[in-house]
């Protein structure tokens, strides 16, 4: 497994379905983790429209809610009773999580339904991950699971890539880091054959929400960090000295290969999508 010396910043949720990117800075070979602004993106909404007089400039609960209601859907197409295609939305029940990193902000500023006073950490949105299987909520699919619809429905879920994914091939989430998460590094497709078989290598991408004051993010390890450095700092309890380390703002995108080294925490929210492959 390859640890990644740096991460890629990409502007406002490169390629993500909730938004339009207006450009992606390429690969920077061990720079400083200076992440790019959205200069110009706009969500499926043609009123949320993002720039310097649209979304940033609203505050940052204003600014949560509209995402939240570009949340994550799905599109299939069925028959109706007349045989005419027709497009159905596709909404599903979150999966609440409850972490000791976690906090409240699922609830306040998200307006999930947290069913038990302990501090959450994850909302699942779209998943067909063992864990949890996304179950449809409303409309004609409701109570059917993603891992069903992808059974029998997975050409119109996915269009050309049917054929490419038994398995959904993104897992959404939204992540309250009210606490510091450990750091982590999360292995590719070929490592985690070995590690964890049966599972699938992660890369993902996160999309701050919003973030308070002196909270962090840490992706990638510094230029001058190799094997020995990161063992000795791994024994000494100081792994965070060895990686690039931002705080982050309202806007911001990492993109964060398999096999980045990363951590998260202090009072960030975001949204995080992460690739999963069929094995």
């Amino acid at each position: 497994m390859t640890l990644t010396h740096s991460p890629m910043f990409a502007s406002a949720a490169s390629g993500w379905t909730t938004a339009l990117c207006a450009r992606k800075d390429p690969w920077q070979t061990s720079s400083a983790p200076t992440p790019n602004r959205p200069r110009e993106c706009r969500f499926t909404r043609p009123d949320a429209f993002v720039g310097s007089q649209g979304w940033l400039g609203r505050k940052p609960k204003e600014r949560i809610v509209n995402v939240v209601r570009e949340s994550p859907t799905l599109r299939s197409r069925s028959r109706n009773g007349r045989g005419q295609s027709m497009h159905t939305p596709l909404r599903f029940t979150p999966y609440l999580r409850p972490m000791v990193w976690g906090g409240r902000r699922l609830a306040k500023d998200l307006g999930k339904v947290l069913p038990t006073n302990d501090l959450y950490g994850e909302s699942w949105e779209v998943s067909d991950h063992p864990l949890h299987r996304s179950i449809v909520t409303a409309g004609p699919a409701k109570g059917q699971s993603l891992r069903q619809l992808m059974e029998t429905e997975r050409q119109p879920l996915l269009g050309p890539a049917a054929a490419r994914h038994a398995v959904f091939p993104w897992l959404v989430k939204f992540l309250d880091a009210r606490d510091w998460l450990s750091v982590q590094v999360h292995p590719d497709d070929e490592a985690v054959r070995t590690l964890w078989p049966g599972e699938a290598g992660k890369t993902e991408a996160w999309f701050v929400l919003d973030a308070k004051p002196g909270s962090k993010i840490f992706a990638g390890l510094l230029p001058e960090v190799d094997e020995p450095a990161l063992r000795a700092a791994l024994t000494a309890g100081t792994i965070a000295e060895c990686l690039h380390a931002f705080e982050p703002r309202p806007g911001d995108c990492l993109f964060l290969p398999a096999g980045t080294v990363h951590a998260v925490g202090g009072g960030v929210l975001l949204a995080e999508v992460s690739a999963r492959q069929p094995r």
